[in-house]
């Protein structure tokens, strides 16, 4: 290869120049001074410690997210107050698997949560789903009753509905349901314990898929 291939034209030269200097600033006795190149720097927080893009502040929600598979199924055991949500296997549950887009496939940790302070023969429902950035058990979205709160009465103004559902839609969340799942507390002295349901008392699908009606 002769030398002339390798020459750099002095108007590239500067381009790339430039683009170095927007990326590290030079300091004088008044600190830092950027240039005027056309080069940006991400922000600090659009970039995770481990070099990974954060798709919370990095990107633009815009189309459609990636598709993925879920199988299993949260399942319920109640009294007159108090409701436990199951994720073990057990109590009618099916343990937590999800398979990406991607090709990956994730199983969700065991475990169960219980809501106490729940008015006899009531229907709640409940935001379930696997935060990406978690390390414990499934989370649960905000609700208007209950300890903790996360349980949602037919009395929840629209607004805590949507709070709920927005979070399980969020970049770093993958939604166990589509919506909302439901489940009855017992009259006084009863008992209880089943699979989750729609708001119609329908059983939610086994095996669902994101942006299909199985979901």
């Amino acid at each position: 290869m002769s030398f002339s291939q390798w020459r750099v034209s002095s108007q590239d030269l500067t381009s790339r120049l430039r683009r170095l200097e927007g990326a590290y600033p030079k300091n004088n006795h008044t600190g830092p001074v950027f240039s005027k190149a056309k080069y940006t720097l991400p922000s600090s927080s659009a970039v995770l410690s481990t070099g990974q893009i954060n798709p919370l502040s990095a990107v633009q929600a815009k189309g459609n997210l990636s598709p993925y598979v879920l199988s299993g199924n949260v399942g319920f055991t109640a009294g007159p107050n108090t409701v436990t949500a199951w994720w073990d296997g057990t109590n009618s549950s099916v343990p937590i698997a999800v398979r990406r887009a991607d090709g990956t496939s994730f199983s969700v940790p065991k475990g169960s949560q219980t809501i106490n302070g729940l008015t006899p023969s009531t229907q709640y429902g409940f935001s379930i789903f696997w935060n990406v950035n978690g390390a414990g058990g499934l989370s649960f979205g905000p609700g208007d009753t209950g300890s903790p709160r996360i349980a949602l009465s037919p009395a929840a103004p629209q607004s805590f509905i949507n709070a709920a559902l927005q979070m399980q839609q969020s970049f770093d969340a993958e939604p166990v349901y589509a919506g909302l799942v439901y489940f009855t507390t017992t009259a006084a002295g009863g008992g209880a314990s089943g699979a989750g349901n729609t708001s119609a008392g329908v059983p939610y699908s086994p095996i669902r898929v994101r942006g299909l009606d199985t979901f």
